[in-house]
């Protein structure tokens, strides 16, 4: 099996070719690591154990995140499990985000300046398919908006290359941070993502 490595700013993906022939990617950045072309099992496990091989001197903490799920009442608090290389910090958000019909997990960096002129950056983790469930968490939290399946909010480190756990007092700032990623990040047939969320909270 013949892989390249191909570092760029969204991470490290591992390109190449399965054992049967189909094109196959790991991608490191968000561990979305999905299987091209052909969706199979095999090619999935292989890939995976792929990954880990190249991976031996990597940790995997546990980084807590908060979950807007697209069946719930109120967001929660979840523990996710993140590959951490001593450098960077990336989560497996597969495993949070629910949503069989898009294996591709989107993500938007947004930096909020809290009332007392504090930065803040999170990075928000979506998936964008028609045939996903409207979420009713966010329903309720934007107030006459529409959004479609679960979506998870990370605490993005001040060096911004880690993942690192949210405070029970961010709270309000990842409300926050969703209602104006929700507003500004339009799903449909092509996801579009503005290049740049910055905002403040005294403007609001």
């Amino acid at each position: 099996m013949a892989f390249t490595l191909k570092q760029g700013v969204s991470g490290v993906a591992y390109h190449g070719r399965d054992l049967i022939g189909n094109p196959v990617e790991f991608r490191s950045m968000y561990t979305d690591w999905h299987v091209m072309q052909e969706k199979s099992a095999l090619a999935k496990m292989i890939v995976y154990a792929l990954a880990c091989a190249l991976n031996l001197n990597d940790t995997y903490p546990r980084v807590q995140a908060i979950v807007y799920r697209a069946s719930g009442a109120f967001p929660r608090c979840v523990k996710v499990v993140a590959q951490d290389n001593g450098v960077r910090r990336f989560a497996f958000v597969e495993g949070v985000l629910r949503g069989r019909f898009q294996p591709r997990v989107h993500g938007a960096e947004i930096t909020i300046v809290d009332r007392k002129g504090r930065q803040h950056t999170f990075f928000f983790f979506f998936k964008n398919h028609r045939r996903l469930p409207l979420n009713q968490t966010i329903s309720r939290l934007c107030q006459g908006a529409t959004w479609r399946g679960d979506a998870a909010m990370f605490r993005v480190s001040v060096s911004g290359t880690r993942l690192i756990n949210l405070r029970s007092r961010d709270r309000a700032l990842t409300d926050y941070a969703v209602k104006k990623c929700v507003r500004s990040i339009q799903q449909g047939k092509r996801v579009k993502i503005p290049k740049r969320m910055y905002f403040d909270m005294i403007d609001d």
